[in-house]
């Protein structure tokens, strides 16, 4: 898109004072990345830097080689400015990166590529807080919920991480603890994202991208109710209780609540993983036409869609034995034999 040319010396200098404000608040408060303020004042440090990149390439010529050069090398500096920004802060813009990352069709190819790297593995937090968590969520103490709870998360993503547990009936499950300081960022770290998002229209009026803070809002305030994708999960297993070949993890609502989710553990492997899905007895070619057939049945047939099938959310396995146990071999499908797509992470 093209981003026009510097706005006149008021609008430089309310840029250079506000650059100024952000860095000195960035640098008063530079060791402090877990309160409002100071993620404020470094995400508006880290815009404004980026926006004056923009304004200077603005001044060549449209459509020169110099142009084209300098704001090329301007979309890659501003998407590793927001990739550290994202991984400096976690939670929220962690997820911020990856929604960014996905949007392949409307932002320059230097960010979506380069934000991908917030689908890695985020930075667990330790069992004590997640033990605070458990027992202030399901109101009982962690021992006494389950026989067994692995210290080490299986998994740690934007919002939460997972542990594997043991039931007191032997049956293992997957328990997704949301990460305890993500609730209360969110006001500010939202707040934080409107006012950039507000200050990029006002500097860029032309560019057209104030509506993605407000998608991203309104699916993450979905996405923090771990109820609504306890729902979520219970209707898409509704839509295809009929179909053996796609599985829901069931989950457990006398374990579950607003930020812990309990749910059937199931072992299988990743789509995107080749040699997982053959050491696993799946070919890709039998995964690849029941993909299709199972997302095309959401979207022209059911009317409800799981969206967010990243390869982290989708997994393949042999359809279980009718009445198996345990994830290992069974929670759905009946008769074994054919390639089973296991649906994971019912947020959106």
């Amino acid at each position: 898109a093209e981003v026009p040319a510097f706005g006149g010396r008021s609008f430089m200098r309310r840029l250079a004072f506000a650059s100024t404000a952000a860095a000195g608040g960035v640098a008063w408060l530079s060791q402090d990345y877990q309160s409002g303020p100071a993620r404020t004042a470094r995400s508006l440090c880290c815009g404004v830097a980026i926006g004056i990149d923009y304004k200077v390439a603005g001044r060549l010529p449209h459509g020169s080689d110099e142009h084209v050069a300098a704001m090329r090398e301007a979309h890659e500096r501003g998407a590793q400015r927001l990739l550290a920004l994202c991984r400096a802060h976690g939670g929220l813009y962690n997820k911020l990166g990856q929604y960014l990352a996905s949007m392949t069709s409307a932002l320059p190819p230097q960010y979506t590529s380069t934000l991908s790297a917030c689908q890695d593995r985020a930075a667990p937090v330790a069992l004590v807080e997640v033990r605070e968590t458990v027992e202030t969520q399901l109101g009982a103490p962690l021992a006494s919920l389950f026989a067994e709870f692995d210290d080490a998360p299986v998994a740690a993503a934007s919002l939460a991480q997972v542990h594997r547990a043991v039931l007191s009936d032997g049956r293992s499950v997957a328990v997704k603890v949301q990460y305890p300081r993500v609730a209360g960022q969110v006001a500010s770290d939202l707040g934080s994202m409107r006012l950039l998002s507000a200050l990029a229209e006002a500097a860029f009026p032309g560019a057209g991208y104030g509506w993605i803070i407000g998608e991203f809002e309104a699916s993450t305030r979905e996405e923090l109710d771990f109820r609504k994708e306890a729902a979520n999960a219970a209707a898409c297993a509704a839509l295809f209780a009929a179909e053996p070949r796609v599985h829901v993890p069931a989950t457990d609502p006398s374990l579950s609540g607003e930020r812990v989710l309990t749910m059937e553990w199931v072992d299988g492997a990743k789509l995107d993983d080749p040699a997982a899905l053959l050491a696993a007895g799946v070919q890709p070619a039998e995964v690849a036409p029941l993909l299709t057939a199972t997302f095309s049945a959401m979207v022209f047939e059911h009317g409800f869609v799981h969206c967010d099938p990243h390869a982290g959310n989708l997994l393949a396995r042999r359809m279980p034995q009718a009445g198996a146990r345990d994830g290992r071999g069974g929670g759905g499908g009946g008769g074994g034999g054919g390639a089973q797509l296991v649906l994971l992470d019912h947020g959106l």
